[in-house]
């Protein structure tokens, strides 16, 4: 079971490296839209000018019909208790078939969902998903240098009970309200959603569970982030470019070292030497003498991810321990 298992997930991760070269071939052929200048931090630029129907219809109606198959699979695998039963292999072709669709979708029609959505709205679901990863995780790597935050453990259990449903619906409407073009930025993306999305289809195997592969789920959002920045600072369609990638670069690396690096139990000398890679480097960008982007003075951005994430489990845990606690 455990070769099969493996070698499923090796066929997952061989597909979405062969999409990313599909998307990269599609996008030499493909007719782009005449693309409005950034309207600002609510516009998303990566749309027609002029409302597409068509787009409009196929994509809603491709986001429903895939995100109604993998809840219902999702919920099929869960009951049978199988490690990679029957359920889960239909799981896995469903996928396939539905980010082959979404490439053909945008290949002739572009867009999707984004007249109807707000561009925050996928951006912000995301961000719920990486906390709530911090809060089911807390148990086994801690929240603060591997202290662990006296979560109840009710609460835990609720954020577990509903993770699997909210990400699935976080991750399949992201990946249809994004076109697949073919920037720098959207590859990465991309292939990282092909990764989480390959996270469900492995759901209740060793895979599903594996520290390695968990953390570099929570990882590749740095990278990602930080591309897209990057990508942002020469793009001819920003009004206003901005150098923005040292704020994700380091905001999401410092919710690396001090939580999520914990998870692959790493020796202590391990752990210093990633301490001070990250803290070198933040003194080199931060000092101007790195890139020449930043001063001192604006090192305090580095605290404003990790701000934002630790509150928000804050928040979450306490809204749910209320919730428990009213209705006894």
């Amino acid at each position: 079971m455990k070769d099969k298992i493996t070698r499923y997930f090796i066929l997952w991760l061989a597909f979405s490296a062969l999409m990313v070269v599909l998307m990269i071939l599609a996008g030499q052929y493909m007719t782009r839209p005449e693309f409005i200048p950034d309207q600002g931090a609510l516009w998303y630029y990566w749309q027609n000018t002029q409302i597409n129907q068509m787009g409009r219809v196929t994509g809603w109606g491709f986001f429903i019909l895939h995100l109604l198959t993998t809840i219902y699979l999702v919920w099929k695998a869960d009951k049978s208790k199988e490690q990679f039963g029957k359920w889960q292999k239909w799981l896995f072709g469903s996928q396939v078939i539905f980010i082959l669709l979404h490439l053909i979708q945008t290949f002739f029609w572009y867009d999707a969902l984004v007249y109807d959505t707000p561009v925050w709205l996928s951006q912000f679901s995301v961000i719920i998903m990486l906390v709530m990863m911090l809060i089911i995780l807390n148990r086994k790597r801690g929240l603060f240098f591997g202290w662990k935050l006296p979560i109840p453990d009710n609460v835990t259990n609720f954020f577990i009970n509903i993770h699997s449903y909210f990400i699935i619906l976080a991750l399949i409407f992201t990946f249809w309200y994004h076109p697949m073009e073919t920037t720098v930025g959207h590859l990465i993306g991309f292939f990282y959603m092909f990764l989480l999305l390959g996270q469900v289809v492995f759901m209740n195997t060793k895979i599903h569970f594996n520290r390695y592969w968990v953390f570099l789920l929570e990882f590749t959002v740095l990278i990602h982030g930080t591309a897209i920045a990057v990508q942002n600072v020469d793009n001819p369609s920003l009004t206003e470019p901005k150098i923005m990638w040292p704020m994700f670069a380091f905001g999401f690396g410092m919710v690396t070292i001090i939580t999520q690096i914990f998870l692959l139990k790493l020796s202590k000398p391990l752990l210093i030497l990633s301490y001070l890679v990250y803290f070198a480097l933040v003194l080199l960008v931060y000092s101007g003498t790195l890139f020449g982007v930043r001063t001192f003075s604006q090192v305090y951005e580095i605290a404003l991810i990790p701000f934002i994430e630790y509150l928000l489990v804050l928040a979450f845990v306490g809204l749910v321990a209320l919730w428990y606690k009213v209705r006894r």
